[in-house]
């Protein structure tokens, strides 16, 4: 399990560390292999998504589809990419390998509802922080955040409130796709503002926020760094949050995919664990 936990962590780090956007008024000549395709049922829960957290309205039809292979090289602004928005015809590109990767096709969402380039710091890290995915490059668009004043308490995961939801239950492979999420939650319950003091891998010098670990044959597991301080600031009585995104099918072996089973379900943020739950996957 550790292997495979570091594994997805490493995935999980380049995953969110390549995508990219653009609002070129004349969409960009597609890439070899490029494929228009039907957006599948589970793309309307994350367009529902993308427009709760934005605050924003349209329409998923509105957008075009297109997926190349994996593979095949992706670029947005001249930079290597696996997904950009282009504001011409308002279609979304996606390498092959991030079709099913929810916070990175919510990303792509938030640019469409948005229908323009760049990411403002109030929408990819602040209203849909933890729904969308914020690189690198996002983080440095959306610029420096409020400093946080010196006399701020810095306090350590434990003292935070952690919950996880899983939905839907119960889970079937038949239905959506046998999509289903992971939602943790982490409060601070203090009546004032804190700084958690987040732990670091011995792979990496980035802190790490929220985790789950699904424990059983063919289970699961991922990792989410900060990328930016406000992932550890915490308003008096403020929740935030990160959705995985995983699948229940009888191809347990790819990313973000679990067979059906029996499992039990762990999560944390900064190492605080939430209480376990039980998980059956049919």
């Amino acid at each position: 399990m550790t292997k495979r936990i570091v594994r997805l962590a490493v995935w999980s780090m380049a995953l969110v560390s390549v995508a990219s956007c653009g609002d070129n008024i004349v969409d960009p000549k597609l890439p070899v292999g490029a494929a228009r395709f039907t957006p599948p049922a589970v793309y309307t829960i994350w367009w529902d998504m993308a427009k709760s957290c934005s605050g924003r309205s349209g329409s998923l039809s509105e957008v075009t589809w297109y997926t190349v292979p994996a593979g095949v090289p992706l670029e947005s602004d001249g930079k290597p990419a696996t997904a950009y928005w282009s504001a011409g015809s308002n279609q979304i590109v996606l390498s092959e390998s991030v079709v099913d990767a929810g916070q990175v096709v919510r990303h792509e969402m938030l640019h469409a509802l948005l229908r323009k380039k760049g990411h403002s710091r109030d929408q990819f890290l602040g209203r849909c922080a933890g729904y969308v995915t914020c690189t690198d490059q996002c983080v440095k668009d959306a610029g420096p955040g409020p400093a946080v004043p010196s006399s701020v308490a810095r306090v350590n995961p434990s003292a935070i409130e952690v919950t996880m939801a899983i939905a839907p239950i119960p889970l079937f492979s038949k239905v959506n796709d046998g999509y289903f999420t992971i939602t943790v939650k982490a409060r601070n319950p203090m009546p004032n503002p804190v700084v958690v003091v987040l732990p670091t891998l011995a792979s990496s010098d980035l802190p790490v926020t929220f985790s789950y670990q699904i424990l059983g044959a063919g289970g699961d597991s991922d990792l989410v760094f900060a990328l930016d301080g406000s992932a550890a600031s915490f308003a008096s009585g403020e929740t935030k949050l990160h959705v995985f995104d995983l699948f229940v099918d009888n191809n347990g072996f790819r990313r973000g995919h679990i067979f059906p089973g029996l499992y039990l379900v762990s999560a944390a943020y900064g190492g605080k664990a939430a209480t376990q739950q039980s998980l059956q996957a049919h």
